[in-house]
């Protein structure tokens, strides 16, 4: 009989503070992520400056640092734009194309394991060849707001 395979499930809230999600989860407000945690991990990722969505979420998945994958800030100016475009396209470093570097389910797809990008606030579209990749609320730019 063969192994089952493992899974993996990174869940994040953006802006959590983790001293009130551990009270709520011993007062037991929260039982469904207080099943999660039993069977796996609860930890606090600590934020890299400069301390905003694009800038953490694209260290936390691609394991870069700031300097290193580039998305730095919501703003971005790429060599030829004019200098405001930047400011105009906020959100546009949430694209994977403004990040050097391979995220966490690009890895994974290249070993054939099958991945699920679910509104993840950095790299869209997902590069996956064996996954699926699905926008949600947050306003990545050139995505319908609501798939």
């Amino acid at each position: 009989m063969g192994k089952r395979a493992k899974r993996l499930l990174l869940i994040g809230l953006d802006g959590a503070m983790p001293s009130l999600l551990r009270k709520f989860l011993r007062e037991g407000k929260l039982p469904t992520i207080s099943r999660l945690v039993e069977r796996g991990f609860l930890g606090e990722a600590l934020p890299c400056p400069p301390c905003d969505t694009p800038t953490n979420w694209t260290t936390i998945a691609t394991g870069l640092k700031a300097g290193e994958h580039g998305a730095t800030s919501f703003y971005a100016h790429r060599p030829g734009d004019p200098l405001d475009v930047g400011l105009r396209h906020r959100g546009r470093t949430l694209l994977a194309s403004f990040v050097k570097g391979p995220f966490l389910w690009d890895l994974l797809d290249e070993a054939g394991l099958r991945c699920l990008v679910l509104n993840y606030p950095a790299g869209w579209p997902p590069r996956l060849k064996g996954g699926y990749g699905v926008a949600g609320w947050f306003p990545i730019p050139g995505v319908p707001p609501l798939v």
